[in-house]
């Protein structure tokens, strides 16, 4: 994945100051990384605590970190991110990044909270659903198509 600068006419920024408004209060936020229309990588994030419209947060490493910061510990200084600079996806499918990210979080983790999702939109139909709490969030996955090998690498890391 590419960290370029902001080529489309997505307004990130205006997405960047909404998210770090339900930070100050510190809203409970329901994540899904997803790539968007633009094929930048990005999450889309909600309030749980102050229910409303999910908004599309395009990410680089710096908003990812930010984020994690956030879901983990409470922090909320954005000072080293740039919203105007989110990584652009290469290629890569919505199942292919989240199936990265999945991977990348359980790896970076000290015992991470995974639960496999029983009862869902998603489980209905058949697909692997997810979720990792935080103190101040939750991240979710589901995979469409590209979950190979996602329930055998949590087994092998004791967390399903």
């Amino acid at each position: 994945m590419d960290n370029t600068q902001h080529p489309n006419n997505y307004d990130n920024k205006a997405a960047h100051d909404t998210l770090k408004k339900m930070m100050m209060r510190k809203d409970i936020l329901d994540l899904f990384f997803n790539i968007d229309k633009y094929g930048f990588c990005s999450v889309r994030v909600k309030s749980l605590t102050r229910p409303s419209q999910a908004i599309e947060y395009q990410i680089g490493d710096s908003g990812y970190f930010w984020l994690l910061e956030y879901l983990a510990k409470g922090h909320t200084d954005d000072s080293k991110v740039n919203p105007m600079q989110p990584t652009y996806g290469d290629g890569l499918t919505g199942d292919e990044f989240r199936k990265q990210m999945l991977v990348t979080l359980v790896d970076e983790s000290t015992n991470p909270d995974i639960q496999k999702e029983r009862d869902s939109i998603f489980t209905k139909y058949g697909k692997p659903a997810y979720y990792m709490n935080f103190t101040y969030g939750i991240i979710r996955f589901f995979f469409m198509q590209n979950n190979e090998g996602i329930d055998e690498f949590l087994e092998a890391k004791e967390l399903i």
